[in-house]
């Protein structure tokens, strides 16, 4: 069966974040079709604000997607806050969804704040946006973002200069991070699972801890596959894998 998949990232990431993923996704599925949504005031739509609610958001990709212009179901891939926004969008039109599948991301219903994001990024993640336009360049900043999201080494480094280049293009405006981050603090995830869902994460995330993904998947009563040692970025940290189960679902 030929699927058409909307892929979307996470917290002020653009499309370019996805590095070689989307050349691997489709050259994993050949037959099926694919858009990557940016979130207003991410990527190429850097320029514009980012709503302060997950439904503002799900309105804006549904303008964007040519999919739904064509009447089309789609299958969600989502990473962290692109998750909670896959959540929302097959919540609010389960019609139009046929299924989810939720990378490394986390639910206030169903974790305490400290397991969505875990305490030793605080400091971190407020150096690196507070104060990025004067203590860091871009590149240093992407560093610092990749050493806290993926685990390999060789991946970081090949990611590197594909991040700066988005970053770059399309650079990062704090009312855009915090308005991001406002939307996901304040997003409730439905008590059940919307549509049929999938989750995949990671032992050793540490950026969000494992345990999010591990309750929601216990409340919702839905698959889970756990990575044993990639990172918060698992597409990127071992793209292969990604595929492999999204081959057997």
């Amino acid at each position: 069966m030929q699927k058409n998949w909307v892929l979307i990232r996470g917290l002020v990431r653009g499309v370019g974040h996805w590095s070689d993923f989307p050349e691997r996704i489709k050259s994993a599925f050949p037959n099926d079709n694919f858009e990557f949504l940016e979130i207003p005031g991410n990527g190429v739509l850097y320029k514009e604000k980012s709503p302060v609610s997950m439904e503002k958001m799900v309105e804006a990709l549904r303008q964007e997607s040519q999919f739904l212009r064509q009447g089309k179901k789609i299958h969600i891939l989502a990473i962290s806050l692109g998750a909670m926004l896959a959540t929302a969008w097959a919540a609010r039109y389960p019609a139009e969804v046929a299924e989810l599948i939720l990378i490394n991301s986390s639910s206030a219903k169903h974790s305490k704040f400290y397991e969505r994001l875990r305490p030793e990024n605080y400091l971190k993640i407020a150096g690196l946006f507070l104060g990025f336009k004067t203590r860091y360049t871009v590149e240093e900043r992407e560093q610092e973002i990749l050493k806290m999201t993926a685990n390999s080494s060789e991946r970081r480094d090949f990611a590197l200069p594909l991040w700066t280049e988005e970053s770059t293009a399309h650079p990062i405006e704090i009312e855009n991070f915090f308005r991001q981050l406002f939307a996901a603090n304040s997003y409730t995830f439905p008590t059940k699972a919307p549509v049929p869902t999938t989750i995949l994460t990671c032992e050793n995330d540490h950026f969000v801890n494992v345990s999010c993904s591990k309750n929601l998947a216990k409340s919702w009563d839905c698959a889970i596959h756990i990575h044993p040692w990639a990172g918060h970025d698992l597409p990127l940290d071992d793209p292969d894998w990604v595929l492999k189960h999204l081959a057997s679902i």
